[in-house]
């Protein structure tokens, strides 16, 4: 995604400067800036992945601090003041040089400089497990694939617990392929059993780590200790949910074109698209947190009804 439509999807937060409410009290300015802050976090941990999460608190406050701003020059102005963008983070230049571009196995210096000496079955059942030792055929640890029927067993279609976004998962000699949508991303085996993937564009590396039970965890490196959980489905429920996920996905883009095309209600047709957005991902608890969320924040604007129940059920109105 080019970062000119990162920020204009994120501009969908900056809803709350098109508020007209006669009279704001200091209360109200407080769940104005919580239920803000809350969205626009949830918008950039999925949109601007290559930020930290530090990064993606100071730039939530600091637009948050911005709404308020506008709010209140509104209250006295009588008329709308639209808040100022914080610019955002641009993603990190790809950099050939940097090693973690190379999703294998690192080695150590005393790896690089001495030749290590083949261990003894002794030594082998003293020593810990290294990387080195988890990639060979003789010492691979218990949580590592093995070759064969276990490997191959991988391949399949998987499905967000608690959504309907899903991704197909392809083998390629030891390593895997995942595929969504037009994109395939190749992940490289590592010594510890998951899978990686290291994409030049946002300078972020993905993992994929498999249970015995079918599932998969899907999750950033370092971890953010927000892993999503993805289970392997038959070709019928794969099917049903690449449906519900495409059908999300038009509704978003639909009222995109809507914000572009009606200026007057731009913020309010972005926000509904970042919500049905927001659905093709999960449609679990997290996707009903973030749609009450922003229902909110749209009755600041407008009391009168839901603008767009196909992506915000009327349920969270």
């Amino acid at each position: 995604m080019k970062l000119a439509s990162l920020a204009s999807i994120l501009g969908v937060t900056l809803v709350l400067s098109a508020c007209t409410t006669p009279s704001v009290t200091a209360q109200s300015y407080d769940q104005v800036y919580e239920s803000y802050l809350q969205g626009h976090l949830e918008m950039l941990k999925t949109q601007a992945p290559w930020m930290t999460e530090a990064q993606r608190l100071a730039h939530a406050k600091a637009q948050a601090d911005e709404v308020i701003k506008s709010l209140k020059a509104q209250e006295r102005l009588g008329g709308v003041v639209p808040p100022v963008l914080v610019p955002l983070l641009q993603p990190p230049a790809v950099d050939a040089s940097k090693p973690v571009e190379v999703p294998q196995p690192a080695q150590s210096a005393a790896q690089t400089l001495v030749p290590q000496p083949q261990p003894s079955a002794t030594s082998a059942q003293a020593e810990p497990t290294t990387l080195s030792n988890a990639s060979s055929q003789s010492e691979a640890p218990v949580t590592a694939p093995e070759k064969g029927a276990q490997e191959e067993s991988l391949a399949g279609t998987y499905v967000i617990e608690g959504g309907s976004y899903s991704m197909t998962v392809e083998q390629e000699g030891n390593a895997l392929v995942v595929v969504d949508g037009n994109k395939r991303s190749r992940y490289e085996p590592q010594g510890d059993g998951s899978y990686r993937y290291y994409n030049p564009v946002s300078g972020s590396t993905f993992s994929l780590r498999f249970d015995d039970h079918g599932r998969v965890e899907a999750d950033r490196v370092p971890s953010e200790g927000t892993p999503s959980i993805l289970a392997r489905v038959d070709a019928p429920i794969a099917a049903d949910a690449a449906t519900d996920n495409q059908a999300h996905l038009a509704i978003a883009q639909r009222y995109s074109e809507l914000a572009q095309n009606d200026p007057d209600n731009a913020q309010a047709w972005t926000m509904c698209a970042a919500v049905a957005f927001k659905r093709s991902q999960s449609d679990g608890e997290d996707f009903s947190r973030y749609a009450r969320q922003m229902a909110d924040n749209l009755k600041l604007m407008d009391a009168n009804g839901n603008p767009c129940s196909d992506a915000i059920p009327d349920v969270y109105w």
